[in-house]
């Protein structure tokens, strides 16, 4: 897969893909990881929905977001309350 960089457009994808979700339910889950480093959050509900997925048997699993775009910087007060780290792309 390749990404684009779009300075200043608002990015209206999901975050979470098929794929991702079930790498949450049957990898992570499964073999009980630490920590998920989630790329390109751009809000708060990006993380909401990753521990959504998790469910309480992940609860203990934290989430790293990385803010890879403008959006991600203009929210990044709301991401910082809503995920256990943080990581800033170049």
């Amino acid at each position: 897969k390749k990404n684009m960089c779009l300075p200043g457009c608002v990015v209206d994808l999901p975050t979470i893909t098929e794929k991702d979700e079930d790498d949450l339910e049957n990898f992570a889950l499964l073999y009980n990881v630490d920590f998920i480093a989630a790329s390109f959050v751009r809000r708060a509900s990006d993380i909401e929905d990753i521990r959504d997925i998790l469910g309480p048997r992940g609860s203990h699993i934290k989430i790293i977001s990385k803010i890879e775009n403008h959006q991600g910087i203009e929210n990044f007060d709301e991401i910082l309350a809503a995920t256990d780290g943080v990581m800033v792309a170049r």
